[in-house]
């Protein structure tokens, strides 16, 4: 059966998930037009009409992702709190984020991104744009009086980034059956504790209900 008809946003979503989906079940490899489609439910020349190549659609995956990480900044920012707790919730969506596209990382690691120059400029522009507005939440909580003064900004967001890049590598490594929140959660209440102002309370991730991981 054919998938209904969806509007254009809608569907480059259904792409990207797919894309990501065929990674993380059966690598790189394994993503093709035609395999796409059949993941969505379209034929092939209906794919074509959103990306007229398979490098048009991992180029597009990428940039949904992007445009994803972003706006989760952007509702961390604005949803009231300070720097602090907005930088907690920013991790707890991020977290959701790497659960959810579990094929993201075989996506930017793979021959398709590392050895295309393009593509490896582009990847390291938006990790950039990225960590600069860790660094900004970071110096307005350190305004705010809520992370040392002395810390440096770019140092904290890079370690921001290792937060879930070691849980999301061994979430990956055992088949997805470690404790990937648990483990991100512990790693983020030590590094919160390391960057606080002394007098702060913790700023904990906001818990979401969720499917219970195993523990490693």
């Amino acid at each position: 059966m054919r998938a209904r008809r969806q509007p254009g946003g809608a569907r480059r979503d259904q792409i990207a998930r797919a894309v990501l989906a065929l990674a993380a079940e059966r690598g790189m490899s394994a993503v093709s037009v035609a395999a796409v489609a059949a993941r969505v439910g379209v034929s092939p020349p209906a794919l074509y009409r959103h990306y007229p190549s398979k490098d048009a659609m991992l180029d597009a995956t990428l940039e949904r992702m992007g445009e994803t990480v972003l706006a989760n900044l952007e509702r961390a920012r604005t949803e009231g709190g300070d720097p602090l707790e907005a930088l907690a919730r920013l991790f707890e969506r991020h977290v959701d984020v790497v659960r959810e596209s579990r094929g993201l990382p075989l996506l930017i690691l793979s021959e398709d991104f590392v050895h295309d120059p393009r593509r490896r400029r582009r990847l390291l522009a938006m990790m950039g744009a990225f960590r600069a507005e860790i660094e900004r939440l970071v110096r307005a909580a350190q305004a705010a009086g809520r992370v040392r003064a002395g810390l440096d900004p770019a140092t904290l967001s890079l370690m921001f980034f290792g937060l879930f890049q070691a849980p999301a590598i061994l979430w990956h490594l055992t088949g997805c059956r470690s404790d990937l929140t648990g483990h991100a959660r512990r790693g983020w209440a030590v590094f919160h504790d390391a960057i606080r102002a002394g007098d702060v309370r913790p700023a904990a991730p906001r818990r979401r209900a969720r499917a219970k991981e195993k523990p490693a």
